[in-house]
């Protein structure tokens, strides 16, 4: 499942037991990659600072910019090791956005 950054995570997402790999766009404009279970319940950690990110922890507030489901943990892993290897450009070509904005 692909979630474009317009679209705001749903209780579907938080009720499934799969794994996600979510990218957050932080007030900076930077870019976090991780994983979870419940998106929209680590989005809110991320934004409330408890047990947030210490990269995202200063960058508040932070928004969901793209999720995909994952297969299992492993899976979600790998992906997310993938992404933070691709360059700023590429991230922003996956959530749909240019390097303009």
């Amino acid at each position: 499942m692909k979630s474009s950054a317009k679209a705001s995570p749903t209780e579907e997402v938080a009720a499934s037991a799969g794994w996600y790999v979510y990218m957050v766009e932080c007030a900076d404009r930077s870019l976090y990659t991780g994983i979870a279970r419940d998106v929209p319940r680590r989005v809110a950690e991320h934004n409330e600072g408890r047990a947030a990110a210490r990269y995202t922890r200063a960058r508040r507030p932070v928004r969901l910019a793209w999720l995909e489901a994952a297969a299992d943990r492993g899976a979600a892993c790998r992906r997310e090791a993938a992404i933070k290897k691709l360059p700023r450009a590429e991230k922003l070509r996956l959530i749909g956005k240019t390097c303009d904005e």
